[in-house]
C-alpha cells in the first residue's frame, strides 16, 4: 500500500522539480518508509537523472512519483517507481497482488529472471510479458501506471472494485494523476473549482462519490475496472473497461448446501492470500458477522500455516446505547482466539480530530461513523501493525441492509412466489422488531409492481428538503449527478432485490465505504484487505439465486450457513447489524451543536441553504431526538470549503 503521483506535459513539464513533487510530499502519510521520483524525456524514450536541477528538468515531459509503505520485500530492491532493465517499461504502484507468488512461478517458467521478492516486479514483467491482458489475471487491489516506452504510451489501470483510489485531471497535452486529490491540488496548472452538482446530491439526496465525477470540478476519478491509455506522441486519453460487472444468477438449483460449502471455501482461499506480507497482519473486529467471519477464518489458517499468524484485533467502543455492542464484539473476541485491543474515544476526540478527519478524507461524507472507523485505524499504527483485514462488500453483495429486504419480498412476488413473499417478510419484520404490515405495502403491490417495469427501477432519493436554497435548486435542476449517473446498471423488473445488490455494490454504498477506508487507514500509514472482495467470491455471490442469499427473514443467509461451527451462534444469527456506529444523536446535541449552527450561517453555505429554514430543522431534530445526518452533513461541506478553499 502506498501513494502514487504523477505528471505529464508533452510540450514540456515547465515546472521546478520541487514544486512538482509538492504534491507527493502532501501525501506522505501514505509511504513513511521511502520515496522516489523518476523524470523523463518521453521524446527520447529515456530516464533523465535529474537531482532537482531545474536545467536538467526543462527537457522532461513526465514525472512518475512514489510513497511506499512496505509490506513486501522490505528491502532497497521494492522501491519505485521501478524499470525493466533496458529502461523500456516502468512502474509507480499502490496496492496488493495477492496472487502474486503463482504468477511469479509461471512468469519464471517461462524463463523470466527477478531481481526481488515484491509484487511490483511481478506486476511489471507480467506487463512485459502479456500486455494489458496481465491485469484479469491478478487477484488483488491496485492503481498503478506503466509507462510503456515500447508502445509509446503510459497505461493507468485501477483494480475491478476501486479498493484502491487514482484521480486524475487532463486537458491540453496535458495529464496528472494521483492517489488523493489533495495531491493534485499542489499541481501550480490545477484549479480549485466547486463541482455544484455533487454538493446538491450530497446535500438533497445524501450521496457522495457518484461515477467519476469528484466535488472539484475537473479532476476526475477513474472508474473500477478501466484503464486510461495516454500517448505520448499526442497527449491524447482514452480510457478503457476491462472488467465489467458479472452477470446472472447463474447457479438457479445450487442447493443451500453447496452454496454454503462452495462460498467459505472461496472464502476461505482470500483469507489466506491476504494474509501474505513481510510484516504483521492483524484484523478489524466487530461483534458483527462479517469481520468475524474473517477472523474465524484467520484463526483455522493459523492452526494449519507453516508461519505463525499474529491475530490481533481492533474495535471502536463508545458505552452509549446506541453506538455499543461490546456483547457480541467478546464473543467474536473469544471465538476467534485473538488479542483485543480497543479504541474508546471521548466526546472531545471528534471535535478535536475534525479538521484532519476532513483533510485526510478529501471529500464531504454522509455521517460521524468514519470517525470511528479513524479512531480504529489510529489504534492499529500505535499498536504497530501495518496491515488489517476488514470486512467491506459482505453486505453490498449479499443484502445485508435493512432497506434491501423490501426488495426481496418483491422480487418473490413479482415471479409469483407470493406464499414466500408473504412468509420471508413476516418472518424478517419479526427479527427486526417491526410490525409487519410496515415492510411492505401489500394492499398496494399491484401498483407497485407496476411501476418496476422502468428501466431505472424504483426512486431511491429523498423528498425535496425544504432548507435548500430555491434558487440553488432551480439552477440544479436537470444537472443531478444521482439522477443522470448514480444508477446505470439496468434495473430488472422481476429481479429487485438483485438489481438495488448490484447498483450498493458497483455504483453507490460500496465506492463510498472504500474511498473512507482507504483514506482513514493511510492516514495512519495502515495497509487495509477486504477478502471478501476477491473477484472469484465476488463473482460466485452474485451468480447465486436471490433465495440463497435470503432465507428463512435472515439477509446474508449463505453466509451465515458458511459460518456454521466457527461463529458463535448469537452473532452468526443475528438479525440486526450495527456497523461503525457512533452516538452521533448525542454528539449533535452536546460538543457538535455550537459548530453545526456556525456552519449554517456561514458565508461558505450561504449559496445552498437557507439559515432559516435550516435552523428550524435542526431545532426539530433537537427536540425530537431524532437521528439525523443533515447537521453533520452541513458542517461537513462548510469544513471540506474552509478546509481546502473550494
Amino acid at each position: 500500500m502506498c501513494g502514487i503521483f504523477g505528471v505529464f506535459d508533452r510540450h514540456g513539464l515547465r515546472a521546478l522539480p520541487q514544486e512538482l513533487l509538492k504534491g507527493l510530499a502532501i501525501a506522505s502519510h501514505r509511504g513513511p518508509d521511502g520515496e522516489g521520483a523518476a523524470w523523463f524525456d518521453t521524446r527520447q524514450s529515456r530516464e533523465i537523472v535529474i537531482d532537482n536541477d531545474p536545467a536538467r528538468a526543462a527537457s522532461a515531459h513526465l514525472l512518475l512519483a512514489h510513497l511506499r509503505l512496505a509490506i513486501i520485500d522490505l528491502s532497497d530492491l521494492g522501491r519505485q517507481p521501478m524499470g525493466t532493465d533496458d529502461g523500456q517499461l516502468w512502474i509507480t504502484y499502490n496496492g496488493e497482488i495477492y496472487n502474486y507468488l503463482e504468477i511469479r512461478a509461471e512468469l519464471e517458467s517461462h524463463g523470466v529472471v527477478f531481481r526481488s521478492h515484491s509484487d511490483t516486479e511481478v506486476v511489471l514483467r507480467a506487463y512485459e510479458a502479456w500486455g494489458s491482458e496481465a491485469f484479469s489475471r491478478f487477484v488483488g487491489m491496485w492503481a498503478f501506471a506503466i509507462l510503456d516506452f515500447r508502445q509509446r504510451r503510459l497505461v493507468v489501470s485501477r483494480d475491478r472494485f476501486g479498493i484502491k483510489p487514482l484521480h486524475y485531471v487532463t486537458g491540453g497535452g496535458r495529464f496528472a494523476f494521483a492517489s488523493e486529490i489533495k495531491q493534485l491540488l499542489e499541481i501550480p496548472w490545477v484549479s480549485r473549482s466547486l463541482n455544484t452538482r455533487a454538493v446538491y446530491d450530497y446535500l438533497q439526496y445524501e450521496v457522495s462519490d457518484l461515477g467519476a465525477e469528484t466535488f472539484f470540478d475537473g479532476i476526475n476519478r477513474l472508474l473500477p475496472g478501466h484503464n486510461l491509455v495516454l500517448q505520448l506522441d499526442t497527449g491524447s486519453c482514452e480510457i478503457q473497461r476491462y472488467y465489467s460487472p458479472p452477470t446472472g444468477p447463474l447457479l438457479e438449483g445450487i442447493s443451500p448446501i453447496d452454496a454454503a460449502r462452495r462460498f467459505r471455501e472461496l472464502l476461505y482461499e482470500s483469507v489466506r492470500v491476504h494474509l501474505r506480507s513481510d510484516v504483521p497482519v492483524g484484523t478489524c473486529l466487530s461483534g458483527g458477522l462479517d469481520s468475524g467471519a474473517i477472523a474465524v477464518l484467520m484463526r483455522e489458517i493459523s492452526r494449519t500455516s507453516e508461519r505463525p499468524v499474529e491475530r490481533h484485533a481492533f474495535n471502536c467502543h463508545f458505552d452509549i446505547p446506541e453506538a455499543n455492542e461490546l456483547e457480541f464484539t467478546r464473543q467474536n473476541i473469544a471465538a476467534a482466539e485473538v488479542q483485543p485491543h480497543f479504541a474508546e474515544p471521548a466526546d472531545r476526540d471528534i471535535v478535536d480530530d475534525l479538521q484532519s478527519l476532513v483533510w485526510h478524507q478529501d471529500e464531504p461524507f454522509g455521517s460521524t461513523s468514519i470517525f470511528a472507523q479513524w479512531s480504529v485505524f489510529r489504534l492499529v499504527r500505535d499498536t504497530g501493525v501495518k496491515v488489517v483485514l476488514d470486512g467491506q462488500g459482505a453486505d453490498e453483495m449479499l443484502g445485508g441492509y435493512a432497506s434491501t429486504a423490501p426488495h426481496f419480498f418483491l422480487e418473490m412476488a413479482a415471479r409469483g412466489r407470493f406464499a414466500k413473499a408473504m412468509t420471508e417478510s413476516w418472518q424478517w419484520s419479526r427479527l427486526q422488531g417491526r410490525p409487519w404490515h410496515s415492510v411492505v405495502p401489500w394492499t398496494r403491490l399491484r401498483t407497485v409492481l407496476g411501476k418496476l417495469s422502468g428501466a431505472a427501477g424504483p426512486a431511491m432519493g429523498s423528498p425535496q428538503k425544504p432548507w435548500i436554497r430555491e434558487e440553488f435548486k432551480r439552477a440544479s435542476a436537470g444537472k443531478s449527478l444521482f439522477e443522470l449517473q448514480a444508477y446505470q446498471t439496468a434495473w430488472d423488473a422481476k429481479a429487485p432485490f438483485e438489481s438495488i445488490l448490484r447498483r450498493f455494490f458497483f455504483e453507490s454504498n460500496l465506492p463510498a465505504l472504500l474511498r473512507f477506508e482507504d483514506r482513514n487507514s493511510m492516514a495512519f500509514s495502515v495497509e487495509s484487505r477486504v477478502p471478501f472482495l476477491d473477484h472469484r467470491l465476488v463473482e460466485f455471490a452474485f451468480a447465486l439465486p436471490s433465495d440463497i442469499k435470503f432465507r428463512g427473514g435472515y439477509a446474508k443467509r449463505v453466509l451465515r450457513d458458511a459460518m456454521s461451527g466457527l461463529l458463535p451462534e448469537p452473532v452468526r444469527m443475528r438479525a440486526r447489524k450495527m456497523g461503525f456506529a457512533t452516538p452521533e444523536l448525542h454528539w449533535q446535541t452536546t460538543v457538535l451543536k455550537p459548530l453545526v449552527r456556525d456552519a449554517i450561517n456561514s458565508e461558505l453555505l450561504a449559496g445552498f441553504i437557507d439559515r432559516e429554514g435550516a435552523s428550524v430543522t435542526l431545532d426539530t431534530i433537537e427536540q425530537t431526538r431524532r437521528l439525523d445526518f443533515l447537521p453533520w452533513r452541513w458542517l461537513n461541506l462548510y469544513m471540506w470549503r474552509k478546509q481546502f478553499n473550494v
